[in-house]
């Protein structure tokens, strides 16, 4: 997962989602679902803050950020104040203002 999570790994967002639902239907087949219940929940909390961080990466300048989050409608102060923070990717994906897939 964390290969295919990588910061640095080229393609689209969809693609990298396509092959992550891939992976994850493969574990499931393999191990059952009764044994994935609770695996699947701390994977995907981990995994959507892991797609914040790729995303938030992607959007390199605060012009990009500030644009991107005033369009998924984040409001000015906020979209403000979390495109111009010096804070890291992994940090600022905790973030509740940053749009979540």
């Amino acid at each position: 997962m964390r290969k295919e999570t990588s910061r640095k790994r080229s393609g689209t967002l969809e693609e990298i989602i396509t092959k992550i639902n891939q992976i994850i239907t493969g574990w499931i087949n393999y191990y059952g679902i009764s044994n994935m219940k609770t695996f699947i929940k701390e994977i995907q909390r981990w995994l959507n803050r892991r797609l914040r961080q790729l995303i938030w990466k992607r959007w390199k300048k605060v012009k990009t950020r500030y644009k991107m989050l005033r369009k998924y409608g984040i409001n000015h102060d906020d979209a403000m104040k979390t495109a111009n923070s010096r804070k890291g990717y992994w940090r600022i994906s905790r973030s509740e203002i940053v749009p979540t897939l």
